[in-house]
């Protein structure tokens, strides 16, 4: 299968039964158990150091953030609410210009290019 086939099984899970989707989504979610528990650590640690009432709410960005189920895995195991960020919120765009759908794909791995972008002459 190709780059882009995969990427799009690894977020939107595969076109077969219900069971191989399921299959699928797990095998994703244990591959990215090092990261989801490196996260733990660090959460766990800053709260340990600051207090639990700093965080709370957990933004999730880059491309692989669209894994089907990451979210809801980390917010389960930290007690704390978990979304994909939108860098696109606030920002207005000529609807006519620029396809919806594409920005909706985009903006998970576009949110430092964005604030780079936002960015004025003389930001630090």
């Amino acid at each position: 299968m190709t780059a882009e086939e995969a990427e799009k099984m690894k977020t939107e899970g595969p076109q077969g039964s219900d069971q191989d989707n399921i299959e699928l989504k797990n095998a994703i979610l244990d591959c990215a158990e090092p990261i989801c528990s490196e996260i733990e650590r660090s959460i766990d640690y800053f709260r340990s150091t600051f207090g639990a009432d700093y965080i709370k709410h957990v933004y999730l960005s880059g491309g692989s953030s669209r894994i089907a189920g990451l979210s809801a895995n980390l917010s389960q195991r930290l007690g704390i609410e978990t979304d994909l960020v939108n860098p696109l919120l606030k920002i207005q765009y000529n609807k006519k210009n620029i396809d919806a759908g594409k920005l909706e794909s985009i903006k998970t791995i576009g949110a430092v290019a964005i604030g780079l972008g936002l960015r004025k002459i003389g930001d630090k």
